[in-house]
């Protein structure tokens, strides 16, 4: 899979995607449809899509498609979590612990990581389970299709919450099972820029994320996300081939 689109030669009136001039000879096409001449190879690279930006910088270093995508106020975010409870019902997977949303400025408020982009908190009741609802906390401004990321991977979390695997088995196995799921919820939305974030995910050289997923995605697609899910709760990941770390 490539990152940043297959080599092709020019054909049609299609402009470049980039400068909108006319495409001539080999040119590069993304997954999503859009073209660009080669001249722009070594420009800097949108952060959500990987298109080049061009001359044009937009809020974020996006290219303007994914800055016009970004989930940025509260009213944006219901259609990505309808669509992403729609998906997650044809596997027969539902949060049913009352849960809120909420888009923050920073990963700072998350978190002292700066690199954070989203977090599940809830409070403990006895050993398994949860007073009060979980909170989930996903950073303001993420282009559309790396929002679904966030948003996925910390619905997978929720799922887990006030289980028994939630609180025994290790984070490469719970992190990697969020990642799947995610994974899973973005092949079906099929957004622009979900080639990038794919790879991205896939490669991922963390032995938490990238290792966990790695581990985990086998298994999701021979046994389905709901047969997963519900070992991982019941901390059996042997019934689906899983070690316990």
């Amino acid at each position: 899979m490539r990152v940043f689109g297959t080599e092709i030669l020019a054909s049609g009136a299609t402009p470049c995607a980039v400068c909108g001039g006319r495409l001539r000879g080999a040119v590069f096409k993304l997954p999503d449809g859009r073209v660009w001449c080669v001249r722009h190879a070594s420009d800097p690279r949108c952060g959500g899509c990987a298109i080049p930006l061009g001359p044009v910088r937009h809020s974020g270093d996006l290219c303007a498609d994914c800055a016009g995508s970004a989930v940025r106020r509260s009213r944006e975010l219901v259609p990505v979590k309808e669509k992403l409870k729609r998906h997650m019902a044809q596997h027969g997977i539902a949060v049913t612990t009352p849960t809120k949303i909420q888009l923050v400025e920073s990963a700072a408020v998350m978190s002292g990581d700066p690199h954070v982009l989203g977090m599940t908190n809830w409070t403990r009741q006895a050993r398994y389970g949860v007073t009060g609802p979980i909170t989930i906390q996903v950073l303001r401004g993420l282009p559309l299709a790396q929002f679904r990321h966030v948003m996925g991977h910390e619905f997978a979390h929720a799922a887990m919450v006030g289980s028994s695997g939630m609180v025994s088995l290790g984070p490469r196995l719970i992190e990697g099972f969020a990642e799947a799921l995610a994974l899973v919820h973005l092949r079906l939305a099929q957004d622009a820029g979900l080639n990038l974030i794919e790879t991205a995910m896939l490669n991922n050289s963390d032995p938490v994320y990238g290792d966990g997923l790695r581990l985990v995605l086998p298994a999701v697609e021979q046994h389905g996300l709901r047969t997963v899910l519900e070992a991982l709760q019941l901390n059996r990941p042997r019934d689906v081939g899983l070690p316990r770390k």
